[in-house]
């Protein structure tokens, strides 16, 4: 009323939309509970069984884990508009076929992304919290895993979230809380520190991953159940990959003794270079890859087409 006031609204909506939006909104609510509460599990854990002492160091860790997803965002937050434009005016086979695209896209940038942390990770946070205050390796090689396994489901969230399926999966993180919570207590008991990571990772694998996937080809793309087998299959590939250039990249880099700045940035640069030689390699052999550089070159060419326009 405050910044529309010729508006005035009129009529009654139907019940059965007001339901269908209640529904949904309830969904979300849970939904996005679950993950909250998903997230807060591993600190509590620690905490109460670990110390504060190693929460401090492990938020440490996970601070360069969140801002990498903040960085994500950016990428994910342009195109579900787009996502969700599509679902609406196309047919599902388009939409299909862009799917395949995105995630292949996303593969890439996931994948590189964890290249990025295996190789820089160490040497960043004993530069920048000294040696002391850091874990042993293992850490770093299962908060790369972290990373991947949760960053690459986005694109599978991205269009669930775009076609509004919620209430499909609103008990999912819920569950997958409760699986992360059980692992947790008989784990840290166990390997300590490691088994918080591990917990998680077995969480996502068992519950969030496969519950996901099903939903949106079950109650999307389920025109096709074979689709659903392939993008099974594509993700196990795309690993192989990630597996092997991080294997490939991390040798070359260990050639870089000196942590300094100076260190660091060098790890940078061949973190820039070799992982994206080998996925352009790579990936070239998949059917998907060249309609997937059609379908970025068209998309930036049109953009920058609009913005000369603007001008």
């Amino acid at each position: 009323k405050k910044l529309f006031p010729t508006c005035v609204p009129q009529g009654n909506v139907n019940k059965i939309i007001i339901d269908n939006i209640t529904k949904k909104v309830k969904a979300l609510f849970l939904y996005k509970i679950g993950g909250m509460v998903l997230t807060s599990v591993d600190s509590i854990v620690i905490s109460a069984m670990i110390g504060l002492t190693e929460l401090g160091k492990y938020n440490n860790y996970y601070f360069i884990i969140t801002s990498l997803f903040a960085f994500l965002a950016i990428f994910y937050d342009s195109v579900r508009p787009g996502i969700g434009n599509s679902l609406v005016i196309e047919r599902k086979e388009k939409n299909l076929k862009d799917f395949y695209k995105l995630f292949l896209l996303n593969s890439w940038l996931v994948g590189w992304c964890s290249v990025c942390l295996l190789c820089m990770y160490e040497p960043f946070m004993k530069l920048w919290v000294e040696e002391k205050h850091t874990f042993p390796f293992v850490i770093v090689i299962l908060f790369t895993i972290y990373f991947y396994i949760w960053k690459m489901m986005e694109v599978v969230n991205l269009y669930k979230d775009a076609a509004g399926m919620w209430e499909y999966d609103k008990y999912r993180p819920i569950i997958a809380s409760i699986v992360n919570l059980f692992f947790n207590i008989v784990l840290v008991k166990l390997i300590g520190i490691y088994g918080i990571l591990i917990s998680t990772i077995i969480s996502i694998l068992i519950v969030i991953f496969p519950w996901s996937t099903v939903v949106l080809f079950k109650y999307y793309f389920y025109e096709n159940k074979y689709d659903m087998i392939k993008y099974f299959r594509k993700y196990f590939i795309y690993t192989l990959i990630t597996i092997f250039t991080c294997a490939i990249t991390y040798s070359i880099c260990q050639l870089v003794q000196s942590v300094t700045i100076l260190g660091v940035l060098y790890r940078f640069i061949i973190c820039c270079i070799i992982p994206n030689v080998i996925f352009i390699f790579l990936l070239s052999f998949d059917k998907d890859f060249n309609d997937t550089i059609v379908w970025l070159y068209t998309k930036f060419n049109f953009l920058r087409r609009k913005k000369y326009e603007e001008k």
